[in-house]
């Protein structure tokens, strides 16, 4: 990703990011982890300490929200620049998905066993590789937020292309979404709701508030806006393990709207002032940190099928491991194999797609890549 100049002390690197993200998704595979060791082993490691690990996605719709925009801000307006801009995109979010995609419809097809009988309809298996809407459950379930993603993709593309509308789009997007769970507050629409009027998208607002305010003026006080949004978010977290961890997982304590509603602030935060901490050079790259940002994306993906299949190995083994050992195995292994499959094949693919799709960036604009979304 090139980041725009539009602050002259703007940073090349974000490095509080990378760590972010690289946070965010260790928490989302542990609470995974933590509800397959439950299924496996009849109990949830660490007394379901990571019960509240679903906070990870919040923190990616900020994040996804702030880098389009911190990326993007000289983009609006300007219709010449939707064809990088969708590119950008497609090349970020398909290739890593489709790898992890078409293997699980192949095993699915293999083994029918593995899913109930009209699970899977070949019109459902094609709108999941295209990352379209349908009724029926996802081949990769954790995929539901690229659904998202690409529908505020698409709303920021039309701030691109339209001048007079520039970020209107997104601004009537978010009022809608306001409007509509007002309206229906107390509707049970499940964790996710309608796509469209999710809480969950209201992410994307924030951090494109968050971007504008630190390119527009970085906070004088970063660490003090850091250290508020750490203890919001571990405060939710503390708050929803204490009345919710011998809750099912899919049972939601802060309630399916309010919840993402209240993260989502503490992410914003979060970002707020790391970004603030980059600003003031107070933060040095590192391969660790590159790392830590560069494989989240393919541990977010292959955490799930890959943790599916290794506890059957496990239990296989007959090993007597207690549901801690078992979790912290599991962690290990996908860990192991999501910067594996960052490293020697999802970076070089990358490298590969961006070096023949898209331009070369002028000397001017040419800046160090931070980190993709």
């Amino acid at each position: 990703m090139e980041l725009s100049s539009t602050h002259p002390r703007q940073p090349r690197v974000l490095v509080s990011l990378e760590i972010g993200r690289g946070i965010a998704a260790l928490l989302v595979c542990a609470y995974h982890l933590a509800y397959i060791t439950y299924e496996y082993y009849g109990q949830y490691p660490l007394m379901n300490a990571f019960r509240a690990g679903h906070c990870g996605v919040e923190y990616f719709f900020v994040l996804s929200g702030f880098i389009i925009y911190y990326s993007h801000a000289k983009d609006l307006g300007n219709p010449s620049r939707l064809k990088p801009f969708a590119l950008k995109r497609i090349i970020r979010i398909y290739p890593l998905y489709l790898l992890v995609f078409v293997p699980l419809v192949l095993a699915y097809l293999a083994v029918p066993s593995l899913t109930e009988k009209g699970e899977f309809t070949p019109l459902s298996i094609a709108a999941d590789a295209l990352l379209l809407p349908h009724g029926k459950r996802m081949v990769l379930g954790v995929a539901w937020t690229l659904k998202h993603e690409l529908l505020f993709y698409a709303l920021f593309a039309i701030s691109i292309v339209f001048k007079p509308a520039r970020q209107y789009a997104i601004i009537a997007w978010m009022l809608a979404i306001l409007a509509w769970n007002l309206a229906f507050w107390t509707v049970d629409t499940g964790p996710r709701g309608p796509i469209f009027f999710s809480t969950y998208n209201l992410g994307f607002g924030i951090g494109i508030l968050v971007a504008r305010q630190v390119l527009h003026a970085p906070p004088r006080r970063p660490l003090a806006l850091l250290i508020a949004g750490v203890a919001v978010f571990v405060g939710l977290m503390a708050y929803e393990w204490a009345i919710g961890r011998a809750m099912p997982h899919d049972d939601i304590p802060l309630g399916a709207k309010l919840s993402p509603i209240l993260y989502t602030v503490a992410a914003g935060l979060v970002i707020w002032g790391g970004a603030g901490l980059d600003f003031k050079g107070m933060l040095k790259p590192a391969r660790w940190t590159a790392l830590a940002g560069g494989a989240s994306y393919a541990l977010y993906l292959i955490h799930a099928p890959a943790s599916s299949f290794l506890v059957r190995m496990l239990r296989a083994t007959k090993l007597p491991l207690n549901p801690e050992a078992a979790f912290m195995v599991l962690m290990t292994a996908v860990i192991a194999m999501s910067v594996l499959l960052h490293l020697y094949i999802e970076k070089p693919c990358l490298a590969w797609l961006k070096t023949r799709l898209l331009a070369k960036p002028s000397p001017s604009r040419e800046v160090k890549p931070a980190y993709e979304t």
